[in-house]
């Protein structure tokens, strides 16, 4: 956990401040401490939920905080309204805070936010960000609105979102998408075909769930060469060039991005 808390305290923001203004709530500005872990305790699979532990474990130990709530499910005449995923109180103010973090490769032309799809193909960074916008961010006023707030937690005075990760652009049409963060961390996304002639017999890491965050796990992950990774390839896989540690990107089958779809 240590590596991934030391990424949180420094990672950038995937959507500008001024987006999440216009609409309504906060873009999370809040600096994380970096306590030290316990590189012991039991990983979860899934890199959302690994995210959320790591950001909650920071959270937990940043002076001035206490946390009130975490993965708090609000429910209302027998049906489920939604979840909570940070209550905290910081210098008496008491926030609601959501958190995701997602990687999305452009997968269409445009900087139309649509164009941009995650490595599975269920998720676009539009729905994301229309889903945060317009119900995880409004859950906590939904909630009072049906007497369906919970009566042992204060309310929220305000609304914020942390979302991180990453966007991958093809080497050939290298661009980010409307409102995004220009110092988010920008890789590539190749082809099998176009992966193995560009890199050949270079070595690569490939970086498995739930290792996405800090970009220093590749010194533990396995290696392999680029063209027998592509010739091996059945679905995207998330490597990182040993020869520049930074460098993270996706390999993706030939054709991967032909029939997504339709983003209407």
């Amino acid at each position: 956990m240590q590596l991934d808390l030391t990424w949180l305290a420094g990672a950038a923001a995937l959507i500008e401040p001024a987006y999440w203004t216009a609409r309504g709530t906060r873009d999370a500005s809040l600096p994380l401490a970096i306590p030290e872990a316990n590189d012991r305790a039991e990983v979860p699979r899934k890199v959302g939920r690994r995210f959320e532990d790591v950001h909650r474990y920071a959270l937990e130990r940043t002076p001035g905080v206490r946390v009130l709530a975490a993965n708090e499910t609000l429910r209302a005449e027998r049906r489920t309204l939604g979840e909570v995923d940070v209550l905290y109180r910081h210098e008496g103010v008491v926030v609601h805070r959501e958190v995701a973090i997602k990687y999305y490769l452009a997968a269409r032309p445009g900087r139309e936010a649509s164009a941009w799809v995650g490595p599975g193909r269920r998720d676009r960074l539009d729905l994301k960000l229309e889903r945060l916008a317009t119900h995880q961010t409004t859950l906590a006023r939904r909630a009072k609105a049906m007497n369906a707030w919970p009566d042992h937690l204060p309310f929220p005075e305000r609304t914020e979102v942390l979302l991180l990760g990453a966007l991958f652009s093809p080497p050939e049409d290298i661009r980010l998408p409307e409102h995004a963060n220009a110092d988010i961390e920008h890789g590539r996304w190749y082809e099998a075909t176009d992966f193995r002639a560009r890199f050949g017999a270079e070595r690569w890491a490939i970086l498995e769930k739930p290792w996405w965050l800090s970009p220093q796990h590749a010194r533990h992950a396995p290696v392999v060469r680029a063209a027998a990774l592509a010739e091996s390839l059945r679905g995207p896989r998330f490597v990182c060039r040993i020869r520049s540690p930074d460098e993270r990107a996706f390999v993706v089958p030939d054709g991967w991005w032909k029939d997504l779809p339709s983003a209407q």
